[in-house]
């Protein structure tokens, strides 16, 4: 089933660099430009709402059409992707940190939606993200997972065991989303 914590975990993904990363991941410039590319065109999916977030207007059980535009900008030093979700918009860029060696994102959205975070490759097609946000009423958001690719780059995947917003419970999601064009 397709949720809509995946979309807010897409957003998620642009995040700030300097997210608290008990881990330290991290990744090289090279991985950046293959992330972007393996990333840029425009994708789409159908998203099943399983989670009620503020001013967005959805019932859970809801399907909305998800697009997402990728592309790059300012000379290749940032990715820059473009959300649609029903009459919800939001932005996400995606930059390397050459001080801290990662991959960084943050976002907003129409709903005040806002985040940050962190990317890193874990094989050849598949990266993971962990994202940490808020909403404008004070609740606090985060969420962890996978954006994987598939060989052809006709599909990539997102998948999330641990989206919460506030104090609610977790959240899983899985979504599908098919090149539309590059």
């Amino acid at each position: 089933m397709k949720t809509f914590a995946f979309v807010l975990t897409l957003f998620v993904l642009t995040n700030f660099c300097h997210a608290q990363d008990n881990n330290q991941h991290k990744s090289s410039p090279e991985e950046f430009k293959e992330f972007c590319e393996q990333m840029e065109g425009r994708w789409v999916t159908q998203q099943k709402v399983t989670t009620v977030w503020p001013k967005l207007g959805f019932k859970k059980g809801d399907t909305l059409t998800h697009y997402a535009d990728f592309h790059s900008d300012l000379d290749g030093i940032v990715l820059v992707a473009d959300h649609k979700f029903g009459n919800i918009k939001w932005r996400v860029t995606y930059h390397y940190d050459a001080v801290n060696s990662r991959i960084c994102s943050s976002g907003n959205g129409s709903n005040g939606f806002w985040s940050r975070g962190f990317v890193w490759r874990t094989s050849k097609n598949e990266f993971a993200y962990r994202l940490d946000g808020g909403q404008t009423n004070g609740q606090d958001f985060s969420s962890s997972g996978i954006m994987a690719t598939s060989i052809d780059g006709k599909t990539f995947t997102t998948s999330s065991g641990d989206t919460r917003l506030g104090d609610g419970g977790k959240a899983k999601s899985q979504e599908i989303y098919k090149r539309i064009s590059n």
